[in-house]
């Protein structure tokens, strides 16, 4: 009886997450209000050419706020700017940092200038992936 009534519940639960025409996968959203008012590590970059894994997610973030405004940490710098967002697609204008100098093996100008090439993102399974113009990506978590 309770294996039945757990497929029972599985088949339709499975059955309500699938989208119509098959674009959307279960826990995959392309929504804007599932992006702003978090904080977002960054985990890694992919592209043709290089897979890069950061040690320290905690010290590459970004939050986009409801007014428009983005506030990133670069490692041992701050900056913030302006952000355009709509379904799936999002794009940063000039952001603003200090210029400190940061510790040998920082990625503070690898992730600016990662940030400078998005131009869409979705969250899929709680992990945020945006899209870089070189087709490339950068997936990121939300800070705890």
């Amino acid at each position: 009886m309770y294996r039945t009534l757990s497929l029972a519940a599985m088949i339709a639960l499975s059955a309500g997450c699938a989208s119509q025409g098959g674009h959307t996968t279960m826990g995959t959203t392309k929504d804007p209000d599932a992006v702003k008012g978090v904080t977002w590590q960054w985990l890694s970059k992919t592209t043709d050419k290089e897979r890069l894994e950061v040690t320290e997610p905690e010290r590459y973030t970004f939050a986009l706020q409801p007014d428009g405004r983005v506030y990133a940490r670069f490692d041992c710098n701050q900056g913030n700017g302006a952000y355009e967002i709509s379904s799936g697609k999002l794009e940063f204008g000039p952001i603003a940092m200090t210029r400190k100098a940061c510790l040998p093996g920082s990625l503070d100008s690898t992730y600016a200038q990662a940030l400078v090439k998005v131009e869409s993102f979705r969250v899929e399974d709680g992990e945020l992936i945006l899209g870089l113009d070189d087709d490339g990506s950068m997936h990121f978590r939300a800070a705890p």
